[in-house]
């Protein structure tokens, strides 16, 4: 089954520099799309800290960042402010998003644009721009369940705006960071928290008997309050917690009650 992903669009950067341009910004390295169709990558603050992630797709001179819909005009303002004399032009497109989160593969029809695999993890599926609605498609929320039991963050839903260290939330695992392309903003804090090893928090998904409680519950294991849950989707809730505080534990609490837990596979 295909789920819209009404809470995203595409943003399309095209010009000669179009390429040029993004690759001394983002963390991934453009280069690649010559041989596969996909990339995950972010915009990170100069003091590495989160600011945008997207899918990146290309055709022909255009670069196609299928992104948060109600932050993209920041996105622009940001991108615009580093333009300085670059050839590069950005506008939102009227591309819809979808994913597949039926069994085998996705079903081919007229209406897709573009059709790839999800870059960040497999289990993900595909993902899909189209030039019209597909009939008979669902909510996000079954895409929204899988990607919270991978353990896999939803960009500002996850990852604070300005505060969020990337390393804390997986996004290196998730093939989101190239750290042999060259620089990129924010690129020396995020080396450091990487090689380091000084990364002592990460994600996990927790699982509630009834309504996973809201962003932000607290997390505990024993009496230590280890972290706090992020977005929810039915009984599952993503959290952020100090994974050196798991250990042997076996399971957590949460808002009164013990809960299961694991880590993502990636």
């Amino acid at each position: 089954m295909w789920c819209a992903l009404t809470h995203r669009c595409v943003l399309e950067v095209k010009g000669e520099d179009a390429t040029a341009f993004l690759q001394r910004l983002i963390t991934q390295d453009l280069v690649k799309l010559e041989t596969q169709p996909a990339l995950y990558g972010l915009l990170l603050s100069p003091q590495g800290r989160f600011l945008h992630d997207f899918l990146i797709t290309k055709e022909g001179n255009s670069l196609f960042l299928e992104c948060e819909k109600d932050r993209v005009q920041d996105l622009i303002e940001t991108l615009t402010r580093f333009r300085l004399r670059s050839k590069v032009e950005m506008h939102v497109t009227d591309r819809l998003l979808y994913a597949w989160c039926g069994e085998g593969e996705a079903p081919q029809s007229e209406e897709v644009l573009t059709l790839y695999q999800d870059p960040r993890l497999a289990p993900l599926g595909m993902r899909a721009h189209t030039a019209k609605p597909l009939m008979g498609a669902r909510g996000w929320e079954d895409y929204n369940a899988r990607r919270i039991a991978l353990c896999v963050p939803e960009g500002s839903l996850d990852m604070e705006v300005g505060r969020a260290i990337p390393a804390e939330y997986g996004v290196v695992a998730l093939n989101g960071v190239d750290f042999q392309k060259g620089c990129f903003m924010g690129q020396e804090l995020t080396a450091r928290a990487e090689f380091t090893g000084k990364v002592r928090k990460g994600l996990v998904c927790v699982s509630f008997d009834a309504q996973a409680p809201a962003p932000g519950t607290p997390v505990f294991a024993g009496k230590d309050d280890i972290g706090h849950t992020l977005s929810c989707q039915g009984n599952l809730a993503l959290a952020r917690v100090r994974t050196d505080a798991l250990g042997e534990v076996s399971v957590l609490t949460c808002a009164g009650e013990t809960v299961s837990f694991h880590q993502g596979t990636y």
